[in-house]
């Protein structure tokens, strides 16, 4: 095979732009291109390479994207559902904190947990398949049926009735499902290996089991493989 273009075919295996995997090397842009034009390659310079990615640090097992950030609780474009924030204000101005955490949201897999008002654990959830940003949307704004639900009082709000008090009119008192944005005033997001989303969100739910409004306990990886006959003993 003819050499030239290694580079950018080992940038592309690893996933990587040429940028990033300069980082990894720790290689400037003008070292890449000479490596990627470079005709032969002996042994040693492959070694030398080999031995670059070898030593680079390991990637972070959990990196804390936001940690205890307060919830906004502001309505969607279309009134269809809550955002926990915008990265517009009112008049359409970007706010560049919001728009980097938006982003880093869209674009990381993880687990995130949503606290209320005194800090206490109230969901967790992971998100391997969507993004956080989608999948924390989701549940924010998803009934959690038998297991979330407050008593309250329908009013005749829509309907547009005159005002009767108690004494003329009493109201049923009844138990209804909630979404989390009733109750969320915090949350954290984490970036999580692949490999660990799954077991990280099984530790955090059993470890807040009597707390959390998660309606399934998760198990652990190898439990969930024992218990579907796909573990080789």
């Amino acid at each position: 095979m003819n050499p030239r273009g290694f580079v950018s075919l080992l940038a592309k295996a690893l996933d990587q732009d040429e940028k990033t995997l300069g980082e990894t090397l720790g290689l400037g842009a003008t070292q890449l291109s000479s490596l990627d034009a470079r005709e032969t390659w002996t042994p040693k310079q492959v070694a030398e390479l080999a031995s670059r990615l070898i030593t680079r640090p390991p990637e972070p097992f959990v990196r804390p994207i936001v940690e205890f950030f307060p919830v906004y609780n502001e309505g969607s474009r279309h009134g269809a559902a809550q955002e926990i924030f915008i990265a517009n204000d009112g008049d359409g101005n970007e706010h560049p904190w919001f728009k980097g955490l938006m982003d880093e949201l869209k674009r990381c897999h993880g687990v995130y947990i949503f606290y209320d008002s005194r800090g206490h654990a109230l969901y967790v959830g992971k998100a391997d398949r969507l993004y956080l940003w989608e999948e924390m949307k989701n549940a924010y704004n998803r009934d959690r049926g038998e297991i979330q639900k407050i008593c309250r009082v329908n009013h005749p709000l829509e309907r547009r009735r005159e005002y009767r008090s108690s004494n003329e009119k009493e109201r049923k008192i009844s138990a209804k499902p909630v979404p989390l944005h009733f109750l969320t005033s915090y949350f954290s997001a984490y970036d999580i290996v692949p490999t660990a989303i799954d077991d990280l969100e099984a530790l955090l739910i059993r470890s807040f089991a009597n707390d959390l409004m998660n309606i399934r306990m998760e198990t652990f990886s190898h439990q969930k493989a024992v218990r579907s006959g796909s573990h080789i003993e």
